[in-house]
């Protein structure tokens, strides 16, 4: 098959990372490649959803400056179903195509030729970029970073043409659509109803959005890192990490977990939230007293609310250092000047000005 400038293919390869736990996790990398140019970008997810797919591409046209003219995608890719001959796109696949303006076409069944360039840039990309296991603290800064190191391959030469790759890119920037004006919200939306404890079920897993919302119909805005709650009137109420497999246990914010230890301070023993808190933090809650704990846990809450779960961590840590009790005005100011909690200068010795006035 002949490439023109301009044309793209798009896939998703398995890659292996260490997660911010240290240990081994896999992730999908949506990579568009350019067989004309044999540029090749990247970007990794947990998934590989409609959501994961419409996010990756445009980040990664963003970041190039247009939009492929023709994509040509596997049927795996999550975008759409094939049945028989015909490919049925989802429908924020659709809207995507749409606002962008280009072309997409899907392989046929067994014809690798087809997708041919992707897949090998699928396995240069994780030769080249993913080994060692790279280490995933923030898979955002990682997918930033990405993104450059991508840039820094077309330095090489083409393997048959002899150009920079960046050289023959820059026919495919020309060939290719201009970023629309606004961009796309890669998410779609959904209804559904809290149970009892203020649960919402999505995808075989069941998410704490807190008790105050029990049996309340909320809207879910799916996103490919992210789950966000919204009630009738358009209030977030949450905003949780989207898991894409089977949890065990119900996914919970830090925050719905501080707002159930309120009226529950005793189940401080056995909440995950200790995972999550300074050790000394930790400590100092375990040795308090019942009403001592329920008035630090309250006032924690009250400041994370209103500063983050983070900033109100970093604060009770720096209280618990200097022996200072957990009030809420106390966590308030630290919290809300988190990154800059004041350090006293070193005294300035002037002894020098009475060495030269000596002089």
């Amino acid at each position: 098959m002949v490439w023109g400038p301009g044309d793209a293919q798009i896939d998703f390869g398995q890659v292996h990372v260490i997660n911010a736990d240290g240990d081994d996790e896999t992730h999908s990398m949506l990579v568009v490649s350019f067989p004309y140019s044999n540029a090749r970008y990247g970007q990794l997810y947990r998934g590989e959803t409609a959501e994961c797919v419409c996010h990756g591409l445009q980040t990664i046209y963003d970041h190039i400056g247009f939009v492929p003219c023709l994509q040509v995608f596997d049927n795996a890719t999550g975008i759409g179903r094939r049945v028989g001959q015909i490919v049925k796109e989802s429908d924020l696949f659709a809207r995507f195509r749409t606002h962008h303006g280009f072309h997409s076409r899907f392989c046929n069944p067994y014809s690798g030729n087809e997708k041919g360039h992707v897949e090998n840039a699928v396995g240069y990309l994780r030769r080249n970029l993913c080994v060692p296991l790279p280490k995933i603290d923030d898979i955002h800064a990682f997918n930033k970073e990405l993104l450059d190191r991508c840039d820094e391959l077309l330095e090489q030469d083409h393997y048959r043409k002899k150009d920079k790759l960046s050289l023959l890119h820059r026919d495919d920037q020309q060939a290719g659509l201009p970023l629309p004006v606004h961009r796309f919200q890669p998410v779609r939306f959904d209804t559904r109803q809290a149970d009892k404890d203020g649960r919402i079920k999505f995808e075989n897993n069941y998410y704490l959005i807190g008790g105050a919302y029990a049996g309340r119909e909320l809207t879910i805005s799916i996103g490919a890192e992210d789950l966000r709650f919204f009630t009738p009137d358009g209030i977030q109420v949450g905003r949780l990490t989207r898991c894409f497999t089977h949890s065990a246990t119900t996914i919970a914010a830090e925050q719905s977990l501080l707002d159930i230890l309120v009226t529950r301070p005793g189940a401080f023993s056995h909440s995950p939230l200790r995972s999550l808190m300074p050790t000394a933090l930790v400590s100092a809650l375990d040795q308090a007293s019942y009403n001592d704990k329920r008035h630090a846990i309250k006032a924690l809450t009250a400041t994370s609310t209103a500063c983050g779960f983070d900033a109100t961590m970093n604060a009770a840590e720096h209280l618990l250092e200097r022996s200072q009790p957990l009030s809420q005005a106390s966590l308030d100011l630290l919290a809300s000047s988190a990154g800059s909690i004041y350090h006293p200068n070193p005294a300035v010795d002037l002894a020098i000005y009475d060495t030269l006035a000596a002089s």
